[in-house]
């Protein structure tokens, strides 16, 4: 109550009990009562617990003192709605107004007294190439432990995501500053993001422009830990991807008249499993290792059919005064369909600095390096770094539906390096670079942390 005193929760009482391992009637009390509290806290929700103590003496007065453990738990706010703007990560790579977006969310907590949770989340922010916004909408239902004794997490969901192709569509990043045959033998290749409906070789500028995809993806996650460090991940989805141009109209070629879908229709459906193995190593070193592989089943003829394996690895190095060398490595590879918006796009912030997002190449396969050191140059606030980056679709460009990277000049692989500040702040690394390409190219990177 408003008024301070106590009432009775919503929160079942085997929630609360089964996290307190250390805390049992007849049991020797345990220095990790701690750890049981902060489990509780953090795995069902709770805005606070704790233990009070009431001591007293057995029936018998004769028989030894007992002593009573209260758990006090404090539920946060069981519903609410919610609004307010940032800037996107997604629209950081994107550039442009794209960055920003407003939302609204709307939260249910402890669904049925078992600390589960429903979200509701609308995203609008602009369009660079188009004066509709996009909207995207996420529904989300998580249950933070299903109550096995591996604690299993899911999160049941359904996700509605626009997002623009121009790392896959646009021209090739040099195009300004080189005058070279583009991978075909062709002349410059500026036609680049343009779209054409009827394959009449419409070129950009001539009518709709940009190409985004709008993907519906419904599923169900489960998420447990496996051994100290390493958690795992099991996913089951089903994903509608369509194609349409800026004025929201479906499209099915690109400016030079290749499929921008691999059914060929404006849309391409797939139910994909997929497992993802996650280490995490804390300490002075800080260590990193991702595994996925997710298999597409073709459940209908028309369904896509392909398998998708990814590896990404980090390891930090401390050093004396604050330093830090951070190397990190990441590579995939896809075998059967694929349609060339789920084609590996190499270059820009998350990969290569110094090229433009997708700007080194399109691919069936690729691999990235990235070496980085980092200086503070204001303690806790501000650190320095200098870094280099290097990437190649190990020459599977050609094998991609229509070679988007290759018919628009784009090279294969390419290297940068260069400088940057990085801000420590409330939301994060706020990252500030300035990067030179392979070709003498330089560009300026801003960003949000460094999603690798």
């Amino acid at each position: 109550r408003k008024t301070g005193e106590p009432i009775k929760g919503a929160t079942r009482k085997e929630m609360i009990t089964r996290h307190l391992k250390n805390v049992k009637p007849g049991k020797a009390l345990h220095g990790r009562m701690l750890d049981d509290l902060n489990d509780l806290i953090n795995t069902a929700g709770l805005e606070n617990a704790n233990i009070t103590w009431n001591p007293r003496r057995d029936r018998k007065q004769s028989g030894p003192f007992l002593v009573d453990a209260v758990v006090n738990v404090t539920e946060k706010a069981s519903a609410g709605f919610s609004g307010g703007g940032g800037i996107s990560a997604k629209g950081l790579q994107e550039g442009g107004l794209s960055a920003l977006l407003a939302n609204a969310d709307y939260f249910r907590r402890n669904l049925f007294g078992r600390c589960q949770t429903l979200t509701a989340r609308v995203e609008i922010s602009p369009n660079n190439l188009s004066s509709k916004p996009e909207i995207d909408v996420r529904i989300a239902h998580s249950d933070p432990w299903i109550g096995d004794s591996s604690r299993t997490s899911r999160r049941i969901f359904l996700d509605s995501d626009s997002s623009t192709l121009e790392q896959i569509y646009a021209k090739r990043d040099d195009a300004r500053d080189d005058d070279d045959h583009d991978a075909h033998g062709n002349g410059s290749s500026d036609v680049s993001t343009g779209v054409n409906g009827s394959g009449d070789g419409t070129v950009a500028g001539d009518g709709p422009r940009g190409v985004f995809v709008k993907r519906i993806t419904s599923g169900v996650e489960y998420r447990r830990p496996l051994a100290p460090s390493w958690t795992g991940t099991f996913s089951a989805t089903y994903q509608r991807a369509m194609l349409h141009d800026d004025l929201k109209q479906p499209i099915f070629l690109d400016a030079y008249g290749s499929p921008l879908t691999f059914s060929g229709e404006k849309h391409d459906t797939s139910v994909n499993m997929m497992m993802r193995f996650v280490y995490e190593g804390r300490g002075r070193d800080e260590a990193q290792l991702v595994v996925s592989a997710e298999q597409a089943v073709p459940v209908r003829p028309e369904m896509l059919a392909f398998n998708r394996l990814m590896v990404r690895a980090q390891r930090d190095f401390r050093f004396g005064r604050g330093a830090r060398l951070t190397v990190a490595a990441k590579g995939g590879n896809v075998i059967g369909d694929l349609p060339p918006y789920e084609a590996f796009s190499i270059g820009g912030t998350s990969s290569v600095r110094g090229y433009t997002e997708g700007g080194v190449g399109t691919g069936r396969k690729f691999i990235v390096g990235s070496l980085e050191v980092a200086v503070p140059l204001a303690r806790d606030s501000v650190n320095g770094c200098v870094f280099f980056d290097i990437g190649s679709d190990l020459k599977s460009g050609v094998s991609v539906l229509g070679d988007p990277g290759g018919t628009r000049g784009k090279p294969g692989q390419g290297y940068g390096y260069g400088a940057g500040v990085v801000a420590l702040t409330p939301i994060g690394p706020v990252r500030l670079e300035y990067a030179f390409s392979d070709k003498g190219v330089g560009r300026v990177h801003c960003g949000l942390s460094r999603n690798f």
